[in-house]
């Protein structure tokens, strides 16, 4: 799993003008690990299912295409390349709505975790205050 994570360079800007971000700096510290929490969740069974598909298809049309062709490197390399870009827009195609779920979802359970333990620490420590 940490291969994927070293392939991907999360290049994000988070709006200093959101309110919520104005009332509580320490939330944006969440949205990287929210983010790369969702692309863990989803990358296999995308990748795999996509993958099933792609090698479907690119093996049908590598066969009709390469039919009459007697030259078996330029069907490998096609192949490769066909493969190659199926999977990649497959991936594409399939896991934006889910990952754009799985994102908010992870944004607000950190986003309430984050500001449950603030909450809870800041009542402690008014009640160690007033004793």
């Amino acid at each position: 799993m940490g291969f994927w994570f070293t392939l991907f360079s999360f290049n994000y800007l988070i709006l200093l003008q959101i309110p919520l971000f104005q009332a509580h700096p320490q939330l944006k510290q969440c949205v990287r690990q929210a983010i790369e929490r969702a692309v863990q969740e989803l990358v296999h069974p995308v990748v795999d299912r996509s993958i099933k598909i792609a090698m479907t298809t690119c093996e049908q049309i590598v066969r009709k295409d390469f039919a009459l062709d007697s030259e078996e490197s330029r069907m490998r390399v096609a192949a490769h390349h066909m493969m190659r870009n199926l999977t990649a827009g497959m991936a594409m195609i399939t896991c934006r709505e889910p990952l754009l779920m799985s994102i908010a979802t992870n944004l607000k359970n950190s986003f309430a975790t984050a500001l449950r333990v603030r909450i809870a620490s800041s009542e402690a420590y008014f009640q160690l205050i007033s004793l």
